[in-house]
């Protein structure tokens, strides 16, 4: 079940219930995948996540190609310069959005990180797009951003 709540095209959540990840003190690409279907209804989440270490000029290219695999679901960038707890809401909004996506009839791919990580020149083939949330921690709420990256549709990989 998704502990996220949809007010005003945001999602929010409460910090202490976004899982965190055994990531190792790397950066590369967290995958999920191998959906699991559950209950009499078709309702499709993701299964499991694994980490594949890379280096940070890869994870496009990476993500590009790995995005083409059926049993990859949503990728999450991450880098050991974005905190834990921002690539944790990432996999958290990722899975929701591949969720409500799915419910709309597409394919619900998705890449997403916890930071903006493209710089300011973005690559041909590659759009960027903010996923508002908020997160409430003790000190109260906080407003946060994922980042999506959308390949357009010829594009199956990504090199510099």
């Amino acid at each position: 079940m998704f502990l996220g709540y949809a007010r005003r095209n945001r999602l929010e959540f409460d910090a202490r219930e976004l899982e965190f990840l055994e990531i190792p003190d790397d950066d590369g690409l967290v995958l999920g995948g191998l959906e699991r279907w559950q209950g009499l209804e078709a309702s499709p989440v993701v299964a499991g996540w694994d980490f594949l270490a890379m280096e940070p000029e890869e994870l496009l290219g990476a993500a590009a190609g790995m995005l083409q695999l059926s049993f990859v679901g949503v990728i999450v960038m991450h880098l050991t310069t974005i905190p834990l707890p921002d690539t944790a809401l990432a996999t958290r909004v990722g899975a929701i959005q591949r969720y409500v996506r799915m419910c709309d009839g597409d394919h619900g791919k998705l890449l997403v990180a916890g930071a903006q990580i493209v710089g300011d020149e973005v690559p041909d083939g590659l759009k960027v797009s903010c996923l508002p949330a908020r997160v409430r921690d003790p000190d109260g709420w906080k407003e946060k951003n994922v980042f999506e990256f959308t390949f357009s549709p010829d594009v199956t990989s990504m090199s510099e």
